[in-house]
C-alpha cells in the first residue's frame, strides 16, 4: 500500500499515473485494523464514567445487555490522542516546517501573509482536510484560504486520520458489541457506503478540485476506517480472542478448522491478486484516457 501510494506520486513527474490514490482507502482500513487489534482484546467501555454502550435502537446488532459486560477498560481520549500524536506528530510538524521554508524560498518571499497565517493555523490544528468541504460552494467565505492543503501537501492524510483518532475511543466500544454474524455484512456495508460517498462527492463538484473534495474530508473516509475495525473484530473472533464472544478451544484443530483456515488463506490470496489486477486495469484505462484528446485538458490542469 505504502509503495503504491509513494510511486503514484513519483511517476506523475514522468507523465505516468499509477493511480496511487486508490490505495488510500486501504491505508485507512489498515489503520483501523491495527488500532483495534491493539486496544480491543478486553471489554471496552465508553470514556464517560466508564459505562457500557446502550444498545438503543440497534439492539439487533449488539451482543449482550450492558449489565452483563464487566471487567472492561476505557480508551481515554486525552491519553490516546497524546500517544497517537507522539507517533506521527513530530514528523508531521517537521515536514510541514520544511514545506513552509521551501514555499517561501520558491516564491522569494512574495507570499500572501494573511493566507500563510491561515494555512499555518489550519495545518497545526489538522483542519485542512475539513476545508475541502467548501470546494463545491462557489463564493463561500474564506473558501480560497480554507481549501489550501498543508505546507507538505502529501501530509493531508494526517489531517484526515487525526479525526478518526478522535472518534476511536467512542467508536470501538460500540463496534465491539456487534454480533460476529453481523460484523462482515457491516464491513461490506461500510465499503459500499464509501464507494457511494466518493462517487457522489466527485460528481458534486463539476470543476477542478473534485478529486480532492471527494478523497480528503474525514466524513467521506470514515467508512473504510470502520471497515478496518470490523475486520479486526472478525479476526479476534476467528482467533478465539474476542473478549465478548469467546468460544472454547479444542485440544487440537479439527479437519473443519483446518479447511476453514485454508479457505481463508486462499480467499486472502485471491483478494490480494484481484486488487493488483484491478489496479493494473485502472492504470491502463486511466493512462489511455489521459493521453486521449478528451483527457488532455484535465491532465494539463492537474500538472
Amino acid at each position: 500500500v505504502v509503495l503504491h501510494i509513494a510511486m503514484g506520486h513519483y511517476t506523475l513527474v514522468w507523465g505516468f499515473d499509477l493511480q496511487g490514490g486508490a490505495s488510500m482507502g486501504l491505508f485507512y482500513t489498515l489503520s483501523g485494523f491495527v488500532m483495534t487489534l491493539g486496544y480491543a482484546r478486553k471489554p471496552l467501555m465508553l470514556p464517560s464514567a466508564g459505562r457500557s454502550p446502550s444498545p438503543g435502537c440497534c439492539a439487533a446488532l449488539w451482543c449482550t445487555p450492558p449489565a452483563s459486560v464487566s471487567g472492561g477498560g476505557r480508551v481515554e481520549p486525552g491519553s490516546f490522542l497524546v500517544r497517537r500524536w507522539a507517533r506521527i506528530g513530530p514528523m508531521y510538524l517537521l515536514s510541514n516546517l520544511a514545506g513552509l521554508v521551501a514555499l517561501i524560498a520558491d516564491r522569494e518571499g512574495d507570499v500572501d501573509a494573511g493566507a500563510l497565517w491561515a494555512r499555518g493555523a489550519l495545518t497545526l490544528t489538522y483542519l485542512t482536510s475539513w476545508g475541502q468541504l467548501l470546494r463545491g460552494v462557489d463564493g463561500a467565505p474564506l473558501s480560497r484560504v480554507l481549501v489550501t492543503e498543508p505546507f507538505n501537501g502529501v501530509s493531508w492524510t494526517v489531517g484526515t486520520m487525526f479525526w478518526f483518532y478522535v472518534a476511536f475511543p467512542r467508536l470501538a466500544p460500540r463496534l465491539q458489541r456487534v454480533r460476529p454474524t453481523v460484523i462482515r455484512p457491516l464491513a461490506l456495508a461500510m465499503w459500499t457506503l464509501q464507494a457511494g460517498l466518493m462517487c457522489l462527492a466527485y460528481a458534486a463538484v463539476r470543476r477542478d478540485g473534485g478529486y480532492e473534495f471527494a478523497r480528503t474530508p474525514p466524513p467521506f473516509r470514515l467508512p473504510v476506517f470502520v471497515m478496518g475495525c470490523c475486520a479486526a473484530f472478525d479476526r479476534l473472533c476467528t482467533a478465539h480472542a474476542h473478549p465478548l464472544f469467546r468460544r472454547p478451544l479444542s485440544a487440537a484443530p479439527s479437519l473443519l478448522d483446518r479447511a476453514c483456515c485454508a479457505s481463508r488463506c486462499s480467499a486472502s490470496t485471491a483478494h490480494g491478486l484481484g486488487f493488483v489486477a484491478l489496479m493494473g486495469a485502472c492504470v491502463a484505462i486511466g493512462d489511455g484516457l489521459r493521453r486521449s484528446e478528451a483527457g488532455e485538458a484535465w491532465a494539463e490542469a492537474y500538472r
